[in-house]
């Protein structure tokens, strides 16, 4: 099991909110120069930087989204901040950036699979292990560019501190 199994709790809800914790990032004009379609906004207050959302958090953003409408779809709840219709079509928007980034980098990882009698199929085995990029390194990298105060998931705070992490 990782930190972010499960259904909804104080620990796994801690390190979803910790992954999300950055992601919306201040570059330089040069480097928003290099963007297509004129670039980004600048940051508020700070007209020297321009804001950028790194992909792979708003990936990590649709992903607990669709966990989120999950549980508490199970559970009977309507989410907060919004009406059932617009947590739908986020629902939807969410499903549909996720199938373009499977199928844009396309994880061509092995995954073992074992006949399963009981279910009459094969069954994948859990264990696969993917060759990753290093998520730390991003996160820190992202987290040293956020003085935005804008998070990923979209509840922003203002001047927050991040620490380095480490989830492994």
């Amino acid at each position: 099991d990782t930190p972010f199994e499960g259904r909804p709790n104080p620990m796994n809800d801690a390190a979803w909110h910790h992954i999300l914790n950055v992601g919306m990032i201040a570059i330089t004009s040069e480097e928003n120069s290099r963007l297509p379609e004129g670039g980004s906004s600048t940051v508020r207050n700070d007209p020297e930087h321009h804001v950028v959302l790194l992909a792979v958090f708003h990936q990590l953003h649709c992903l607990k989204y669709l966990r989120d409408l999950i549980y508490d779809f199970d559970e009977g709840a309507v989410l907060p901040g919004g009406t059932n219709e617009y947590q739908l079509m986020h629902g939807d928007h969410c499903i549909d950036y996720l199938r373009q980034v499977l199928m844009c980098h396309g994880d061509l990882t092995p995954i073992r699979q074992h006949w399963e009698p009981s279910l009459h199929a094969y069954a994948a085995e859990q264990e696969t292990v993917h060759q990753c990029r290093n998520f730390d390194q991003i996160w820190n990298w992202a987290a040293e560019r956020n003085t935005t105060g804008l998070r990923a998931d979209g509840k922003h705070e203002k001047h927050q501190k991040h620490q380095k992490r480490s989830i492994g």
